[in-house]
């Protein structure tokens, strides 16, 4: 072999390396340069989080959240901060702003945050409820103070509602003031109810007491009644225990019915025993039936004006038992005012029932005839 030529060799490395190396440059060179955008940036750091410090003074952190590119992007309203002790101006006027700007959720926390407040808010909200120009931002206000529901809120509810003019506002405001269930609100309920010449106010005390009254409440207006002078109080006092639906009360009124009579007047008894006609349960119909039995005439006359104006479930079928068990101890005028009343109760069984009756000859069957006739037409000779 001959002596290797090492410069050859040499030579011919560096022509090899120059052609893999041009070769690799040109490799590169020909992939498409790597853009960076804005969205490319958005992009790839979807769903992380970044603090930016100099953008926000507090660095607050930024969440990028993803998105279909076929919605359109909201941003909710931020709710409002409330300091530990926001003034009772700053809430107001935050709530009118809102309700302004048409912002619910706004609204809904400022007027959250002024019933939180309670008793003082009472001032501010009586204040727009009476002054403010704008119906919805009254009769925001005014809800406030019925949600507060303090004696303090519904007094001053009342007052607003006594100086409002509008109609259509006073009649809102007197729904509100019906479903005040604050026990505590009572005396303020029952001085409106007896001392108030606004119809509005009058109407929502009376709807009030008529769900909220209980034994306490019947024996403040029991005792009133006998201690009043005034023709007016007392007429007010019997409208009021006369409009009473709720059960519990039902002891309370029956012991107004079984007391002694006042002389010359029945006006108290009247009343009791309208309202346990209203309430309507078999119980209280049960009741009136055994007064109809009584030995008073006031009370036999008093029973009958109430029971005719029955309208329950309950007491239909307390009535049908009724005149239908020999062992009810009904009299013959309980039996007649009972079949008398069951024409509030036009429906096909309460007419076979009649039809039975009405075949007697007595008074009872007269009266069963007579009110057929009233309920059935068809049955007329």
């Amino acid at each position: 072999m001959g002596t290797i030529k090492w410069p050859l060799v040499f030579a011919g490395l560096l022509v090899i390396i120059s052609v893999y190396g041009l070769a690799i440059f040109r490799y590169y060179q020909s992939q498409p340069e790597q853009k960076f955008s804005e969205s490319n940036v958005a992009s790839s750091t979807q769903n992380q989080n970044f603090s930016i410090p100099g953008v926000n003074s507090d660095e607050k952190q930024i969440s990028l959240a993803k998105t279909d590119s076929n919605q359109e992007s909201s941003v909710d309203t931020p709710k409002p901060v409330f300091p530990e002790k926001t003034s009772i101006k700053i809430l107001v006027e935050g709530i009118i702003s809102a309700m302004a700007s048409g912002d619910g959720g706004k609204v809904d926390d400022y007027y959250e945050k002024l019933v939180q407040r309670g008793d003082e808010s009472v001032s501010a909200m009586l204040e727009l409820l009476v002054n403010n120009s704008d119906p919805n931002v009254q009769i925001t206000a005014a809800d406030i103070l019925s949600e507060i529901g303090t004696p303090s809120a519904i007094s001053e509810l009342i007052h607003g509602t006594e100086d409002v003019k509008d109609a259509e506002l006073k009649e809102e405001l007197s729904k509100l003031i019906g479903n005040v269930d604050n026990h505590k609100c009572w005396p303020v309920l029952r001085d409106a109810a007896l001392t108030s010449e606004d119809p509005a106010v009058l109407r929502g005390t009376q709807k009030a007491v008529s769900t909220l009254a209980e034994e306490n409440i019947i024996q403040d207006l029991s005792a009133s009644y006998g201690t009043s002078e005034d023709s007016e109080t007392k007429s007010r006092i019997a409208n009021l225990i006369g409009s009473i639906r709720n059960t519990d009360a039902a002891p309370s009124l029956k012991e107004i019915a079984q007391a002694e009579l006042p002389v010359g007047d029945s006006v108290l008894l009247q009343a009791a025993l309208n309202a346990l006609a209203g309430i309507g349960s078999g119980d209280s119909t049960d009741f009136l039936l055994q007064v109809l039995s009584s030995d008073s005439p006031e009370k036999v006359y008093a029973a009958s004006e109430a029971i005719e104006k029955v309208r329950t479930d309950e007491a239909r079928s307390a009535l049908l038992t009724a005149i239908q068990n020999p062992k009810s101890g009904l009299n013959e005028i309980a039996t007649i005012v009972a079949i008398n009343s069951l024409a509030n109760f036009p429906d096909e069984e309460v007419c076979q029932i009649l039809e039975e009756f009405a075949k007697n000859e007595d008074k009872a069957g007269q009266t069963a005839h007579d009110v057929l006739n009233r309920i059935k037409p068809d049955n007329k000779e």
